[in-house]
């Protein structure tokens, strides 16, 4: 599934032909359009769908591919185990796509109250994970 978002008034908002994608619970159909049309590497793209895939940054002719790690939330059903999945950006000059295997919240708070263009709204979105990776890790020194 994808969703749709642009950066309107230094805001980033769901719009129908956003140049932000964001992609979760990915379909082949997908998967063989960002393969096929945006020349994503196979290996690269599900890499960001493998929870223990390592982080890099890779340079393609069309694009820059970075696998980065965001912590999932805390929770009571899985006994407060720490968990990290797999982000897949990646940012062309006229777009900036995002891959995950699950659901997580995405631009929220204040870093992203003002966004100038995509490189900044990568930057951010990197920042808040580290961001909640150091309240993670707080909460386990705690314990």
């Amino acid at each position: 599934m994808v969703v749709k978002y642009e950066i309107i008034q230094n805001k980033v908002k769901q719009a129908e032909d956003g140049n932000v994608w964001v992609y979760t619970n990915i379909t082949d159909e997908e998967k063989n359009y960002l393969i096929n049309n945006l020349c994503i590497d196979e290996h690269t793209l599900n890499s960001s769908l493998d929870a223990d895939e390592l982080s890099r940054m890779e340079f393609e002719p069309n694009h820059i591919a970075m696998i980065f790690k965001c912590p999932k939330h805390y929770s009571a059903k899985e006994f407060f185990k720490f968990r990290a999945i797999s982000i897949g950006a990646f940012l062309f000059k006229d777009k900036l796509i995002i891959i995950s295997a699950d659901g997580i919240d995405l631009f929220y708070g204040k870093p992203f109250q003002r966004v100038t263009s995509m490189t900044d709204l990568l930057f951010k979105m990197m920042y808040q994970f580290i961001i909640q990776f150091n309240e993670h890790l707080k909460v386990i020194n705690k314990i």
